[in-house]
């Protein structure tokens, strides 16, 4: 039984889609994915679906969407929260670098003020440009031997929590840092004062 709405693969016995939300009118109708009005033509390229890894539960009637209906927008929490960290995490890379490049350059622009707006932007957008980034892999694959398109699909598929996991650290080292940094200017400060203040005296 699959949703009218996302193509979502739905429980037995549910009144809405855990998924999109939607109500769940009929529950005999579309028994198979053939039914679907709206995804029941849509096909995703099974090397996309393998380059995915987890959450394929997710990202794929957000695909199909795309596809059917020709759209762009969609949302996604983690892409919103994230930004370039998500874009590392699922092996975006050159997405991620642009995406800090131009984010320096916006927030700079507007003096800090359209950091929130650069961040919605992201989450509209990410999981379309998650799928572009799939397709443009899957056919560079798709021209390689068997065996070597074996091993560039294990390489290119799934996430990269090691990554993340650098990242985090390297963070919170910067932070420690800056706040050993503020503390010793703080310091020095406060024995200046206290010396000019003393000759003063």
């Amino acid at each position: 039984m699959f949703c009218t709405k996302c193509g979502f693969n739905l429980p037995q016995d549910v009144k809405f889609c855990p998924n999109c939300g939607a109500t769940v009118e009929n529950t005999t109708t579309y028994t198979e994915p053939a039914n679907n009005p709206v995804y029941g033509e849509v096909s995703i390229d099974p090397d996309v679906e393998t380059l995915i890894g987890v959450k394929k539960e997710y990202y794929l009637p957000k695909f199909r969407q795309f596809r059917q209906l020709n759209k762009k927008t969609s949302w996604n929490w983690c892409a919103f929260l994230f930004g370039p960290t998500w874009f590392i995490y699922r092996k975006m890379y050159l997405y991620a670098l642009c995406i800090w490049g131009v984010a320096f350059l916006f927030t700079a622009i507007t003096e800090g003020s359209g950091g929130l707006i650069f961040n919605i932007a992201t989450g509209i957008l990410g999981n379309w440009l998650y799928m572009h980034h799939l397709e443009q892999r899957a056919r560079e694959i798709s021209i390689l031997p068997f065996e070597a398109k074996q091993a560039a699909l294990a390489k290119k598929s799934g996430v990269n929590k090691g990554a993340v996991i650098a990242i985090v650290i390297v963070e919170f080292v910067l932070i420690g840092l800056l706040v050993a940094l503020a503390a010793y200017i703080f310091t020095e400060m406060g024995t200046s004062m206290d010396i000019n203040s003393f000759i003063y005296y």
